[in-house]
Formats: structure tokens, sequence, C-alpha cells
């Protein structure tokens, strides 16, 4: 997955185009609550520690996360800046890596905090947020859409997304709750170990490809190729399905309650 690095956004603005999981609608930011923020002098010093810890585009995912976190764990602020930190990013969706350096940056203030549940919205910024809840521990709510990953390798915590998730939700997930108030795109639950996923909405093809742990629950329509690869866990489908991969090694798949793999 660290190719994500590289091909993120260029990935990321061909399903903003394309995809279907799109039509999530949204209400801007009141220009005079932005401007308010803008002058808060905490946020002043989450901002300066963004751009002292901007990543070489070529760095994994975790090497650019620590460096992040090893940085703001000297600097004193609370959810309410982390809150205030994801109202002021749309000033810097123009950067180059912006998609994946505010997931990861998000990530790591959370994780790095002494408080346990926060606040992030999405819903003003034109560029997807990716990988948002890597390696998360902590309870969060995200007021908008998501783009690639969100909870990618999440050991613990809840995430609630009020909106539409990208590909790949719940990417390596460990433990905790990923719940999407809205459609998921591809790969859902890829390469899972524990924990759970559950979708509000409808989900793309290849759910729970590779999962070897947990529970993954779509509560409306799902496309083909559900489990392929799959050797523990659960899925469960409450809606229409397009097709289960012939090659589900292990795990159980439900549809409507009833078990139908493996047979």
């Amino acid at each position: 997955m660290e190719l994500l690095q590289t091909t993120a956004g260029r990935r990321t603005e061909r399903l903003s185009a394309s995809s279907r999981f799109k039509g999530f609608k949204h209400e801007p930011l009141n220009d005079s609550r932005t401007s308010e923020i803008s002058k808060d002098p905490d946020l002043e010093r989450l901002k300066t520690a963004w751009g002292r810890c901007q990543p070489d585009p070529h760095e994994a995912f975790l090497i650019t996360y620590q460096k992040i976190f090893e940085d703001v764990a000297a600097i004193g602020y609370s959810a309410k800046d982390i809150e205030n930190l994801s109202l002021s990013l749309k000033a810097f969706q123009h950067e180059s890596g912006f998609s994946v350096y505010a997931g990861l940056f998000l990530s790591a203030l959370m994780n790095c905090s002494r408080e346990g549940s926060f606040i992030i919205h999405t819903a003003h910024i034109d560029r997807d947020i990716v990988a948002l809840g890597y390696k998360n521990v902590k309870d969060f709510v995200v007021d908008g859409p998501v783009g690639l990953c969100v909870g990618y390798h999440m050991e613990g915590g809840t995430i609630r997304v009020d909106g539409n998730a990208d590909w790949n939700a719940g990417d390596g997930m460990k433990d905790g709750k990923l719940i999407v108030q809205g459609d998921a795109g591809l790969n859902v639950g890829y390469e899972m170990r524990g924990g759970d996923v559950i979708v509000t909405g409808c989900a793309g093809d290849f759910t729970g490809v590779r999962m070897n742990g947990g529970s993954i629950t779509i509560e409306k329509d799902a496309g083909q190729m559900i489990g392929d690869g799959m050797t523990g866990g659960e899925i469960r489908l409450n809606g229409r399905y397009t097709g289960i991969s012939r090659d589900c090694y292990g795990g159980k798949i439900f549809h409507g309650g009833k078990r139908i793999q493996p047979k």
C-alpha cells in the first residue's frame, strides 16, 4: 500500500471526477467563522508545525507519520485546536501531496493528544483527505466525506464518517470500529485483521479481499468478488450483491442473516 504515497493524488483526482460515491452534498463554511478561527494563536502553532513537517514524497506512511508525531508531541493543543485546523485546511489544499499529508498530520495530532474525542471537518475542502485515522486509537467524527484508506491500519477507538468514503476503507485494520454513514468504494476491509467496519450505504467491488479477521457489515448493495482470498473474519451483507469470490478460503459470509459462504 506504500504506492499510495506517490499515486494517491492522481488516483483521488480521477475518482473525484468519476466515482458514483461522490454525491454527498455539503454546506459551505460561514466566512466570518473561518476568519475568526484564523486569528487563533493556538491554531497558528499547529500551522507552523504543518510547514515544519513537510514530508519527502517518496517516504513511507510510517516515516512521515512518526516525524509528525515526534514534532507535535512538544506542542500544547486541544481537541478544539485540531477541529479548527481542519476548518482551515482549505488554505493549504493547493500544496503538493496535500491529500496524504493532511490525513497523516491530523491522525498524528489526534493520536498524540491527551484528549480522547475529536471532530474533523472535510465538507468544505475540494481535495480528498487520504489515510485519515492512520494507526488510530482515539474516537473521532468526520463531518463530510473522506478519501482513500480511512482507518488505514487502525488499532483502536471509533471513527464515524458522516459522509461517503473512497477506496480501501478499513485497509489493514487491526482493531476498533469504523462506521461510514454513507457509501464506500472498492476494497472495504482490504487485508483487515480485526475490528468492525459498518457501511450504512452501498459498497463497491472486492469487499473483504484477503481479510483474515474482524467483521464487515454492508447495509445496502455490494459489488462482486466479495471475500476474494479471505481466510477469516465475517462479512454480513444486508442488501443485494453481485457475486461472492470462488477463492474464499475461510471465515464466514452472511446474506440477510443466512450463512452463504463457505458452504
